[in-house]
């Protein structure tokens, strides 16, 4: 009894430690009224408070948008939310003077408003789970650029408020041959406010190189996860190794790898992607049958797909028969062509004739086969005298 006591206290202590350390990880970093932004006034926002009157809006900005409640007290209880990408839009009554969050993981805070919120008016909330920091991103040189944060794409210029949790990277932009980077380091010594950050942005169109991918067979050409063409892509590439993969359909796909020079014409043709195949074997009586367009004395090995194939004898029926040819699968089938038969097993005929010479007259002939017997009888009426025959005793 007693060890089970001594667990029981432990336990108990170690889960009320662990409340007291998930508790102290959530913090409001900031909260503002977003003075132009008019999203809570939308028409298509329809959450009230008890009286009827429109909710203020509270867009919370966090590491992530999944596992938070909001409590607005006694008065409202649970508050209306709803998720846009990274954002949590929380609806609060006017009235309200608290908001207490809540998350499984990263504990529960009770936070006072430090302004009265108003009716249909747009706020910001920074929640920080204690890991991390709010930064804003934006460039100098051209706007809307392309950032990435150690070779993970982001989003466009400017950026504001992205949790970046502790640690040291490297922010890259990039658009229209205008490139830039800077290294920033996260810390527990940052302060709370946003942190600003500028990335200088500087020509490099020198360091570019014209690129032509070509790829047989119309295959689709990818890069960098997107489809970018069709058996053909022309672009702007910057010096350095690139990769390419072509895929088609029934087939497996392919990488090329090649290498931009900077103001050239680079051409590059890409491996196409491997087909599947299968097998077709095709045994024939007569053997020596002409099956066109192919050469069936030995099994073909070919693309998945459907074939037509003529098989053809001199003295035989010709057939067209279609085979399908399936993935690492093999396709028989025995062809048996057919004599041609050229004397019926039964038939009957006639006919006549006009002969003209010394000696005229008409002809007339009827006859019948059958099973490959001809029986014919023929009569010829003369039209003029014939010769005197005479016939002498020897």
């Amino acid at each position: 009894m007693e060890i089970r006591k001594y667990i029981r206290t432990i336990s108990f202590c170690v889960m009320f430690f662990m409340t007291l350390t998930m508790s102290a990880q959530l913090t409001v970093d900031s909260f503002s009224l977003r003075e132009n932004d008019m999203s809570g006034m939308a028409t298509g926002v329809t959450a009230r408070d008890p009286n009827g009157d429109r909710c203020a809006l509270i867009k919370v900005f966090a590491p992530q948008a999944e596992g938070f409640s909001f409590y607005g007290g006694a008065t409202s209880g649970f508050l209306t939310t709803e998720t846009h990408g990274n954002e949590i839009w929380v609806f609060a009554p006017s009235s309200a003077q608290t908001l207490t969050i809540s998350h499984a993981t990263f504990g529960r805070i009770e936070y006072e408003y430090p302004v009265a919120l108003r009716k249909g008016a747009t706020y910001e909330l920074l929640l920080n789970v204690g890991s991390g920091r709010f930064v804003n991103i934006n460039s100098t040189g051209m706007a809307n650029a392309r950032i990435t944060i150690n070779g993970k794409y982001v989003g466009e210029t400017p950026i504001y408020n992205h949790y970046m949790p502790y640690g040291r990277y490297t922010i890259a932009a990039e658009k229209n041959f205008y490139e830039g980077e800077t290294i920033i380091s996260v810390g527990t010594n940052d302060n709370k406010e946003v942190r600003q950050v500028l990335v200088n942005m500087t020509d490099m169109s020198s360091h570019y190189g014209d690129v032509l991918v070509t790829v047989a067979n119309k295959a689709d050409i990818w890069f960098n996860g997107q489809n970018v063409g069709n058996g053909e892509w022309m672009t702007q590439l910057r010096e350095g190794n690139y990769t390419v993969e072509t895929r088609k359909a029934d087939s497996d796909p392919s990488i090329t790898t090649f290498t931009v020079v900077a103001r050239r014409q680079n051409t590059i043709k890409a491996n196409p992607p491997t087909q599947h195949t299968g097998w077709l074997s095709v045994y024939t009586r007569p053997r020596n049958v002409k099956a066109l367009p192919y050469d069936l004395s030995e099994t073909l090995t070919l693309p998945v797909g459907t074939y037509q194939i003529s098989f053809s004898k001199k003295g035989y029926v010709t057939q067209n028969l279609e085979y399908t040819v399936r993935r690492n699968e093999t396709t028989r089938d025995t062809v048996t062509l057919q004599r041609i038969t050229y004397v019926k097993p039964l038939a009957f005929y006639f006919g006549g004739g006009y002969t003209i010479r010394s000696l005229s007259g008409l002809s007339a002939v009827v006859g019948a086969v059958y099973q490959r017997h001809d029986l014919q009888a023929s009569y010829t009426f003369g039209l003029a005298e014939s010769d005197a025959v005479y016939w002498e005793a020897t």
